[in-house]
């Protein structure tokens, strides 16, 4: 590492008064901003470009640059503050137990110095209890996240200098998994963001050829610990599914570790191809979603944001002739976009672009839809099974955010370990899928036999169908005649029942008074797929 950082080319702590207790006291904490208000936050979070009404009389060689600027356009909305709230929270959470002004940081530094010198990224002779926690955010591509991200993350110093401390905290580290979900490749992209962000050579020095990628990640956990990282972002997380299961199992194993161990927060962003990768192991689940699982979506026709954004974005017309907004030109907009962000502005920059280079001068239905149709033809599949709400062909989008749940089938001995196997939920069976799931029914099984039981009883609860499906599942296909006969939940003598049997549960919930799924879930036989399987809903 070079040891001759600059210290004048970073902001110098300024320790600032803290109002939470627990804040007190720690340089890591109180060299951060001040915490913002709802009111604040909406303030400093959303772009908007460089705009002069009087722009629309310079020539059109000159406007059509000024079209750039609708890129840099960022509408804030409220969700957009509670993540502010929420990374503003975890960072400070993850420093509770991490204070240069403690003896206990020396004890942590050696820690680190043990891991590389173990070559074993988990070791640890001192630690305190995590305060770190997860945050997921999955999202369609061109839904923001990423810019969101960015955005909150841009009200903070990246680097600020601690002189009395010797130290060179991080603030905020962004990387991007990379796109074989190679461990060897997701360090280096690791030690060179640090590089360019200190001017240190750790890229050299750690990921050199013959480094094991157990050695990189020792080294990786040290340098977090040393610079006191306060949020480690890892981007376009999906990539690891294109890896191998035990690289993608041993990827995310480490930003746990790295969690647990050195109290680093970590953030995770992709896309909904990303999915099976936190439902394929609860402990990761849990992980990914201890500060909350968020949704970037696609926005809805008559969502007040939607609205609220299309009236913003008009005002950026550099067209001589800029007309009002109208209901059919909302109705294009959307019908072309289907309310995905980075498509609609897209098509608003390229549709000026028309009309100011064929000297139309003015936006129209007829001229947005003709340049949809041509300069956004590859998007168009896409756009069409939006538009028709064409499941079979929604399920092809790995980047698409819609109403299905996928869920990985746990891997049988005989399946292509490669290749997971991967069911899609519909919401309203998912309670019902996921308590015969955990009675080692065949995933697809109990899927078939769930959209049977729900044709059958299309008004009944997540428990009814278990039993109808149960049923269905044991003793084979039934004839609808036959399972309307009979109830749901079958007439039988608790004491006829095998200790383990769940309908067991039934009967206790009749003898206390209470729901049935109360007891199911205290004894841990199901669990709420919305925290558990980071489901969409």
């Amino acid at each position: 590492m070079k040891n001759d950082i600059d210290m004048n080319s970073f902001k110098i702590a300024r320790y600032r008064r803290q109002v939470v207790l627990e804040y007190k006291g720690n340089p890591l904490i109180e060299a951060l901003p001040h915490i913002l208000t709802e009111k604040q936050a909406l303030k400093v979070i959303p772009s908007k470009p460089v705009f002069d009404k009087s722009e629309r009389n310079h020539p059109a060689s000159i406007r059509i640059h000024y079209l750039a600027r609708i890129r840099n356009f960022f509408e804030a909305f409220p969700h957009h503050f509670e993540l502010q709230e929420q990374i503003s929270t975890i960072i400070r959470a993850g420093y509770l137990n991490r204070n240069p002004a403690s003896s206990a940081h020396v004890k942590q530094l050696n820690d680190g110095y043990d891991r590389v010198r173990l070559k074993d990224h988990t070791h640890t002779n001192y630690s305190l209890p995590s305060t770190a926690e997860c945050i997921a955010i999955i999202g369609n591509s061109g839904s923001g996240k990423t810019e969101a991200c960015l955005r909150v993350l841009s009200l903070y110093d990246r680097v600020i200098v601690h002189p009395k401390y010797g130290l060179y905290q991080i603030v905020w580290l962004k990387i991007d998994c990379p796109s074989v979900g190679s461990l060897k490749q997701l360090c280096m992209s690791f030690f060179l963001a640090v590089d360019s962000l200190l001017g240190t050579q750790y890229c050299a020095e750690y990921a050199s050829r013959g480094k094991t990628p157990d050695e990189m990640l020792a080294h990786m956990a040290s340098v977090s610990n040393i610079h006191c990282i306060g949020l480690l972002v890892i981007d376009e997380i999906q990539h690891l599914m294109s890896c191998k299961e035990s690289e993608s199992t041993k990827m995310m194993n480490f930003f746990v570790t790295l969690s647990n161990t050195v109290n680093v927060p970590i953030l995770l962003v992709g896309t909904p191809k990303a999915l099976p990768l936190l439902q394929n192991n609860l402990r990761q689940a849990r992980r990914a979603s201890g500060a909350g699982s968020y949704r970037f979506s696609r926005f809805a026709k008559d969502d007040p944001d939607w609205q609220e954004l299309l009236e913003n974005l008009w005002e950026y017309q550099w067209v001589n002739n800029p007309g009002p907004l109208t209901n059919e030109i909302k109705e294009v907009l959307y019908d072309e976009s289907q309310g995905i962000l980075a498509l609609v502005t897209t098509l608003f920059r390229l549709a000026q672009h028309r009309a100011i280079s064929t000297s139309h001068e003015k936006l129209s239905v007829n001229l947005i839809r003709r340049v949809a149709r041509e300069k956004m033809s590859d998007v168009q599949p896409m756009i069409a099974a939006l538009r028709n709400n064409d499941e079979d062909a929604l399920l092809r989008y790995d980047d698409i955010l819609t109403d299905l749940i996928k869920y990985t089938a746990p891997k049988a001995s005989n399946v292509n370990k490669s290749e997971p196997q991967q069911l899609y939920i519909p919401p309203e069976l998912a309670n019902a899928f996921y308590l015969l799931a955990e009675e080692g029914y065949n995933a697809e099984d109990v899927l078939g036999a769930l959209k049977k039981a729900s044709k059958i009883l299309p008004e009944a609860s997540p428990y009814q169908l278990s039993g109808v499906a149960h049923e269905l599942l044991a003793n084979g296909p039934l004839i609808e005649s036959e399972v309307k006969k009979q109830s749901p939940l079958k007439k039988v003598d608790p004491l006829d029942l095998d200790p383990d049997d769940l309908r067991l549960a039934y009967f206790d919930a009749e003898d206390e008074g209470i729901d049935v799924y109360q007891i199911l879930n205290e004894s841990g036989v199901i669990k709420n797929p919305a925290e558990e399987f980071v489901i969409n809903q």
